[in-house]
């Protein structure tokens, strides 16, 4: 059976497997080829995007393949049903290389020392055969002083053969771990850079301390070097029903089935349904401010009472009563901004912070997302609207909208979010949201972890 892949770059494809064959296409970076053998240093590949497809032959290290990780530990199955990863990713090398000169249980597991199931024997056991492997790379670690930052993970990076990442912002490769070394060639973000794993922290460097050795076969042109770690995050193979736009593959995702924020029901939402006007967000707010009045920016408030987990016209008459800037904007019928969410949010005792990036990184990108929301946060950001009522950001309309988890593949994902437009939760393309290098994410982290009730 033939198997799919990717480009990582701009790619020749020859006509023989002979590497200085005549040229017959140069493919696009990340673009899914089938490759049907093997010819050495050359596979053969057919390019079905294009019509006529493409058939002829790449370099090897011009393709992107699933890297399947070495599993050395066994899950270990609790009594709940769920299972617990003996050695996680984060953990420390330091803390792992002290317990593997110990006995007993991992310290990482079980911090007071009381384990409820014995599992050190079987771990040590079935680590045996890496050790040497994991001696010299410690080394390595002791030797760049890293022991108090270096993780697990790092190694086991190494041992599967390294890992495929993408840069989301166009960057050089260094011949050196350092921003004045020579530059080997550039990297774009539709690039695909393979991570061998290793990894050097540069004392001297005043910013990007933390590099990582990559490699990109570019025009059949292979560079390997030192890239800036900090604006580096995972490619997630994607799966093959998105990469053949299977809708109900992707929408089978997430569970629709059940909503993750409260969807507000106050009966002026069916009235303003029946009405067939354009928005379920037009609301006749009488019953908040005590004035007959159409409201039509109230896509923010409607957010903020989902994850508050009320009806939005008790909440809408809470920010009357006790703000003048809720009666401001219930009365004069104007936009609502990002403080008023936070005065809102602040009624109902629930902290929030601003949707900013982290130092160097851009505040979009998904693994940045992927982290906050398993933090147990949503966030409400502004996003375009089209006159539909479909998101879109760089729609003329601008609107409030809850974030609330996603699934990443590739360089993007699917993204699920609470669009108050229409009161419902939908599923959207990483990129329909942001734009990744451009979009600044002006918007709220909310922690829905204090929600009570």
């Amino acid at each position: 059976m033939n198997s799919t892949a990717r480009t990582r770059a701009s790619t020749y494809v020859h006509l023989t497997p002979e590497p200085k064959s005549r040229v017959v296409e140069v493919l696009i970076p990340n673009d899914p080829v089938e490759v049907r053998g093997d010819a050495g240093e050359m596979v053969e590949i057919v390019a079905k995007r294009l019509l006529p497809p493409v058939v002829g032959y790449v370099s090897k290290s011009a393709l992107v393949t699933r890297i399947p990780p070495v599993e050395i530990f066994p899950m270990i199955q609790m009594e709940d049903g769920t299972t617990l990863n003996p050695a996680p990713a984060d953990l420390l090398a330091i803390e792992f290389e002290a317990w593997l000169h110990t006995q007993g249980e991992p310290t990482w597991l079980f911090e007071d020392g009381n384990a409820p199931f014995v599992v050190g024997d079987q771990m040590r056991m079935a680590f045996d055969p890496y050790r040497p492997s994991w001696s010299e790379w410690f080394a390595e670690v002791i030797s760049n002083n890293r022991m108090q930052t270096a993780t697990f993970g790092e190694w086991m990076t190494i041992v599967s053969g390294g890992k495929e990442m993408w840069s989301f912002r166009p960057e050089r490769i260094c011949k050196e771990p350092a921003e004045g070394s020579a530059t080997l060639g550039w990297v774009n973000p539709t690039d695909i850079l393979h991570w061998t794993g290793r990894v050097r922290y540069s004392e001297k460097e005043t910013k990007y301390k933390v590099w990582h050795e990559v490699e990109l076969t570019k025009l059949d042109r292979t560079i390997k070097g030192w890239y800036k770690a900090v604006i580096l995050e995972d490619f997630i193979y994607p799966e093959v029903y998105v990469e053949s736009n299977d809708r109900a593959g992707i929408a089978a995702l997430f569970d629709m089935t059940q909503a993750q924020v409260r969807l507000p029901a106050d009966p002026e939402i069916e009235e303003a349904r029946a009405a067939k006007r354009n928005s379920v967000q037009y609301l006749n707010i009488q019953n908040a401010t005590g004035k007959n009045i159409i409201h039509k920016n109230l896509c923010g408030e409607f957010c903020v009472a989902a994850l508050c987990g009320t009806d939005v016209i008790p909440l809408l008459a809470e920010w009357y009563r006790a703000s003048k800037r809720g009666k401001t904007v219930l009365d004069g019928g104007v936009g609502t901004y990002i403080y008023d969410l936070q005065e809102i949010l602040n009624l109902y005792h629930i902290p929030s912070e601003l949707f900013r990036p982290e130092q160097s990184v851009a505040p979009a990108t998904p693994g940045y997302l992927e982290k906050m929301l398993h933090a147990g946060k949503k966030a409400i950001i502004n996003v375009g609207l089209s006159y539909k009522g479909e998101v879109s950001y760089n729609g003329i309309i601008r609107h409030w909208l809850v974030v609330e988890d996603i699934v990443r593949m590739g360089n993007s994902g699917w993204v699920r979010v609470y669009n108050s437009f229409f009161n419902q939760e939908e599923v959207y393309p990483y990129q329909r949201l942001f734009n990744t290098g451009i979009a600044t994410g002006i918007g709220l982290w909310v922690n829905v972890a204090e929600i009570k009730g």
